[in-house]
């Protein structure tokens, strides 16, 4: 917890606190993967399905840490040799785009490797359209009699969530079909909110694609905000996704109990690293279902100006940050992007845009660099707490509601009318015993007589 932010904030504000529930992250990754590929979701086992298939061939997801990516293949090619079957070497399929080190741990794996270029045309065959979009896919993964999928379910500005489907249907196929799935009406889809994710345009998309490629099978991790996996399922696409989209909207989600607070103040340990980090959080919160921030709300966090560690993302951040400064406002920055179809960096600055069409993004930060960038960017500058209290205050009023959200890029915080009546002795407890990593309880000191229950600021 960021102590210096806390204790600045004013004893008169009314605070609640709120945090992910905890994870429990797996301590058996091999026996895991076993018991997922034993008792497969809506499908067959492998084995079972290797009976007719002497073609097989697995999608691989790139974007995944290449020793997780290796322990995947690793336990799965071991489940499929148990078929006892004469088939043809099992082939695994890549982007073009693949980096060095995954091409090198995949190596040692000595099977036949096909890196799909979405521009060779000689590699494709053409199954129709999908919502107006030429579908081409990779002739391999088109011609496999058990088409396989490897990959992680985490979160993802387009598709809501990634796996499942997508490595299949955006991975392999041609750069019309991954162009378009770029456009922006994809990312205008999180601004009405289309819960559950698999009822997204983008997710119908994909999966069709995928379907229509013959994808039969995935074998997908859970991954929590440090990248870490806490739960293995395998299965049949739609509901491997749809299943650990739930268990991670389970662990993401926090109970508050207003839908009216004035104020959210991000609480990270020391702060976010840079400015592309710490856009993450007003995206979050204004991407969730039910946002408990008023509109016109503000949304309070640290950040510095650091630079990012790779290459890649250096890249792809330095496009957020070209793009956020190219326009005088938010409005010009959105009518701009929403002429092109949109690269990783953009897509970022897009939604950031978007959400601060909504709330007003403060960014506390004692370095007159980051200062300048920021309002550059767009958010609201101040160089400490002080300041930005004063100027919180003055936005929406003295003693706001205010909500303390742990790691504010990725909880997900949802009202709870229950919540209104946890008795003060309770949470005087949590306080004494679990504060600060107790979920949903209000700071005593802090609290005042305020509306009662059920009445709020008019929105």
């Amino acid at each position: 917890m960021n102590i210096d932010l806390i204790n600045a904030l004013p004893g008169d504000w009314q605070i609640d606190f709120a945090a992910p529930h905890p994870v429990d992250v797996l301590t058996d990754f091999e026996q895991s993967l076993r018991d997922a590929l034993a008792e497969p979701l809506a499908s067959s086992t492998l084995v079972e399905l290797c009976a007719s298939s002497r073609n097989i061939a697995i999608v691989c997801d790139t974007a995944l840490d290449p020793d997780l990516l290796q322990r995947l293949l690793k336990g799965t090619l071991i489940h499929l040799q148990q078929a006892d079957m004469q088939v043809n070497p099992v082939q695994l399929l890549l982007p073009f785009d693949t980096t060095d080190t995954i091409r090198q741990a995949l190596a040692d794996l000595n099977l036949p490797i096909i890196y799909h270029d979405p521009d060779d045309l000689r590699e494709s065959d053409t199954l129709g359209m999908v919502a107006g979009l030429p579908l081409l896919s990779n002739f391999h993964a088109i011609n496999a009699d058990l088409l396989i999928s490897v990959g992680a379910v985490q979160t993802d500005l387009f598709a809501g969530y990634s796996g499942g489907s997508e490595e299949t249907a955006f991975g392999m196929s041609g750069r019309m079909f991954q162009r378009g799935l770029r456009e922006i009406h994809f990312l205008s889809e999180r601004e009405i909110h289309a819960d559950p994710v698999r009822n997204r345009n983008y997710q119908r998309v994909v999966r069709e694609a995928a379907r229509r490629v013959g994808l039969r099978f995935v074998v997908n991790v859970l991954l929590d905000q440090q990248k870490r996996v806490v739960a293995i399922r395998a299965g049949e696409p739609n509901t491997v996704h749809d299943t650990l989209i739930s268990l991670s909207r389970t662990q993401r989600e926090a109970s508050v109990r207003r839908d009216d607070y004035d104020v959210i103040v991000a609480d990270k340990p020391y702060g976010y690293a840079s400015l592309y980090e710490a856009s993450a959080v007003p995206i979050n919160i204004a991407g969730a279902s039910m946002s408990p921030l008023m509109q016109g709300g503000v949304i309070m966090l640290s950040a510095q100006c650091g630079t990012d560690l790779s290459s890649l993302q250096s890249e792809i951040s330095q496009r957020f940050y070209d793009a956020m400064t190219a326009g005088r406002d938010t409005e010009m920055v959105m009518a701009m992007l929403k002429q092109r179809v949109l690269l990783p960096g953009e897509d970022r600055a897009y939604l950031l845009a978007q959400s601060m069409q909504h709330y007003k993004v403060m960014v506390v930060s004692p370095d007159e660099a980051c200062e300048r960038l920021a309002r550059a960017c767009h958010f609201i500058a101040v160089r400490d707490m002080t300041e930005a209290v004063d100027l919180a205050e003055s936005l929406v009023g003295g003693r706001p509601n205010a909500l303390v959200l742990s790691d504010a890029h990725y909880t997900l915080p949802v009202y709870s009318p229950a919540m209104q009546y946890a008795s003060q002795q309770t949470r005087d407890d949590a306080l004494n015993l679990t504060w600060p990593f107790a979920c949903d309880i209000a700071r005593p000191s802090a609290r005042i007589a305020g509306p009662s229950a059920g009445q709020g600021r008019p929105r």
